[in-house]
């Protein structure tokens, strides 16, 4: 198949979450399966001047209609893999940047708007003049949620297909891209699109809402966060929609890159480790609590928090925390937490029990793996949480996640208290004292030698392979093509 892959973000040349790397995974499980995989990604200054690109070659100039005026842009293409082509959509007003939405200090772009109506229209009209025949244009979340709209649009007024079926993925159901209704003038689309069975959403345009209504088929980062969205809570207003199209919408889990989350072969670690050889996480503990100025002969539990804590959910915990009793505990903290406002109560915590709360002054990809292989739980406290590559790496490293039974989460953790015998973790409804019973049966556990190695065990032979993903797309494309469904 002739598959079209559209995003805002596609690893390694622009990535700010996890729909980077999820694009990526799925494209280049999909090439590895022989499919001809087309890549279309703003033109970032980053992009651009990545390795990769030195190989680019202009293969379109364009001519955007946008509102009243026209805006010229660029196509460049160059091989990213076996299969696998980038096609960079390329005009310097919008993605001559240094960020992919915002600047460095986190201002976003106020012209985002027109920038992914330019990046969508850009991509739609540069499958009808390539000729690419994309039997799938596949689009991502609410920046190229437009896109199957516009490609059907062209389609209806020159009377040519340049995809034969679409399908659009919802990352995550909080970020629609809602925007003032003024931008819709820059869509040149007709005036009845501009209503609540349209794009219109009490006054503004949702781009999201483009996606579920023009894409052939839905799917979503996973089964857990497929039926959240049809419930009001978790649907934002748009469940609904969701719900009218529940017969062509499915969750599918992602995978995870097992080359780059392999303790066994990472060169990272100071010693390698698997599920028949566990001495080296032993080393790894050591060698994470060294780092910190932690005695190496710690004998307690030592917890991992890598997510932000600043929203409320994270807040809540505080005080379950802070008045546990001091004990033979060690909350480790690092990743963006450390680039993210924790809140006044988070600063007073780690200042309060500085024996029990520490975090890392400096922070780097390397610490990443040390601490996913030497921390025995990955704590994670998001009220949302679609999907996630966090809790996949964790078990990876037979790190046991405790986290919210929310999203993605019960999809990819067996709880242990509901499942002693396949148990990889500890599951909690969201609220502060559902917390502080998971925190207990995580102590409790550790406590319990063999139960925690038969944990470890069962989290290590955890699978979460891009194959299997890209064989259920696989199985959609199929449907959609040969089916008609």
């Amino acid at each position: 198949m002739r598959i079209v892959q559209v995003a805002s973000e596609f690893l390694p040349l622009a990535s700010v979450g996890n729909l980077g790397e999820a694009v990526h995974g799925l494209s280049r499980a999909l090439a590895a399966k022989g499919h001809k995989i087309h890549v279309f990604l703003p033109g970032y200054r980053h992009a651009r001047e990545h390795a990769l690109a030195r190989a680019a070659e202009k293969t379109l100039e364009l001519s955007i209609e946008m509102g009243d005026s026209f805006e010229r842009g660029e196509i460049w293409r160059f091989p990213a893999g076996d299969n696998i082509t980038v096609h960079l959509v390329c005009r310097d007003e919008y993605f001559d940047r240094g960020g992919v939405y915002a600047n460095a200090s986190g201002r976003v772009y106020d012209d985002n708007p027109a920038r992914f109506i330019f990046f969508s229209k850009a991509v739609a009209e540069a499958l009808l003049l390539l000729n690419l025949n994309a039997d799938i244009c596949h689009c991502h979340d609410w920046p190229s949620a437009l896109a199957p709209l516009f490609l059907r649009y062209y389609e209806v007024r020159r009377g040519s297909s340049a995809a034969a079926k679409t399908v659009f993925t919802v990352h995550n159901a909080a970020f629609q891209g809602l925007f003032p209704g003024r931008v819709f003038g820059l869509m040149n689309l007709p005036s009845e699109v501009f209503t609540p069975d349209g794009l219109e959403f009490y006054g503004q345009v949702n781009f999201l809402k483009a996606g579920l209504i023009c894409g052939d088929y839905l799917t979503t980062v996973s089964p857990g966060h497929r039926e959240e969205t049809l419930r009001p809570e978790g649907g934002r207003g748009l469940e609904g929609l969701l719900a009218a199209r529940a017969a062509s919408y499915t969750g599918i889990l992602h995978g995870l890159d097992t080359v780059e989350w392999n303790p066994a072969t990472d060169k990272v670690l100071p010693e390698v480790f698997d599920a028949t050889q566990t001495a080296g996480k032993t080393a790894c503990r050591r060698a994470l609590l060294e780092k910190l100025g932690v005695s190496p002969d710690f004998s307690g539990p030592v917890f991992f928090g890598r997510l932000p804590f600043e929203d409320e959910a994270g807040q809540a915990l505080v005080p379950v925390l802070r008045d546990y009793p001091e004990g033979n505990w060690l909350l480790v903290l690092g990743g963006n937490v450390l680039d993210a406002n924790m809140g006044e109560a988070w600063e007073q915590l780690l200042h309060a029990r500085p024996a029990c709360v520490v975090r890392f002054p400096r922070w780097s990809e390397d610490l990443l793996h040390l601490c996913m292989a030497g921390a025995d739980f990955l704590l994670i406290t998001r009220a949302s949480q679609p999907c996630g590559f966090a809790q996949m790496i964790a078990q990876r490293f037979g790190t046991l996640p405790v986290a919210p039974r929310v999203g993605g989460l019960p999809d990819t953790v067996v709880d242990w208290r509901r499942d002693p015998v396949k148990g990889t973790g500890v599951l909690y409804p969201h609220a502060p004292q559902d917390f502080s019973e998971a925190w207990q049966a995580a102590l409790a556990l550790f406590a319990e030698p063999r139960v925690l190695a038969k944990l470890r065990g069962n989290a290590f032979r955890q699978r979460f392979e891009w194959a299997d993903t890209a064989a259920a797309y696989e199985g959609i494309y199929d449907r959609l093509l040969y089916e008609g469904v």
